[in-house]
């Protein structure tokens, strides 16, 4: 196959990953000068992996993981597409950070008072209940948004923690922040609305579908679907409990005995 030049007008961001392969969603309109076969003038672009495409005004690749640094932008810009002057200012209030593996970000019965966007590492949600028997609820790896939704929006104290599994690097907001800019931008309002809603339906609302609907042999595949690589870089003991099951029961299903 052989590839061209596309010209947009705007950023894309990325969409999807599926076996090291980087599926970008184009949430722009398309000026097409040179292109390949097929190529939707709106949404998914699904391409085989290879180096990258480049515009004079804005990259658009697909690439392999291990080639592509995401930058604190490409989330930014991946929920809600912001102007270019308010994206300046947002950035702004951020802070690089990079912590150790086993490092906190969040503890029990303080309120969250940041959002981080993580450009690399991962992270897992649990509860501890009061015999100290920790359950996993959610699992972050590389190029997502980590946050106690529910405790940072109220700012009430949070009832789960928020731990790093890997040596991780992140860039961080704090709650005044975000109030700032949302009296500041509405396009920055529009975007906050969405983060919440996308965060929100992905850490509650799936959870509670997949345990009332998908079985435990289901529930591993979507984990795989969403992470294909998560066997590599978490624990099967950890992967067990956010899939409410045993570790025997997970190495019986990864053997195909179930």
């Amino acid at each position: 196959m052989n590839y061209e030049f596309i010209y947009i007008k705007l950023l894309v961001s990325v969409y999807y990953c599926e076996k090291n392969v980087y599926i970008w969603k184009v949430k722009a309109k398309l000026n097409i000068t040179k292109t390949f076969a097929n190529l939707p003038k709106n949404g998914v672009i699904c391409v085989p992996k290879f180096r990258e495409f480049v515009s004079p005004i804005y990259k658009l690749c697909v690439i392999s993981t291990n080639e592509m640094k995401i930058t604190l932008e490409d989330i930014i810009q991946s929920i809600y597409l912001l102007p270019e002057q308010v994206l300046e200012d947002v950035l702004g209030h951020f802070q690089h950070l990079e912590y150790p593996k086993n490092y906190f970000l969040l503890k029990p019965g303080k309120p969250c008072k940041h959002l981080w966007f993580m450009t690399q590492g991962a992270v897992r949600y649990f509860y501890t209940n009061d015999q100290g028997k920790e359950t996993n609820t959610w699992f972050s790896l590389d190029a997502q948004i980590i946050t106690d939704t529910t405790s940072f929006v109220k700012q009430e104290p949070a009832q789960e923690s928020i731990q790093l599994i890997e040596d991780s690097e992140m860039f961080s907001i704090e709650y005044v922040g975000i109030q700032a800019l949302l009296q500041k931008h509405h396009s920055f309002a529009l975007w906050y609305i969405k983060l919440v809603e996308l965060h929100y339906i992905s850490q509650i609302e799936d959870r509670i579908a997949d345990l009332q609907f998908l079985d435990a042999k289901e529930r591993y595949q979507k984990l795989l679907n969403l992470y294909p690589d998560i066997t590599n870089r978490i624990s099967l003991g950890n992967i067990a409990s956010y899939l409410n099951i045993t570790q025997e029961t997970l190495s019986r299903i990864r053997a195909g005995k179930v």
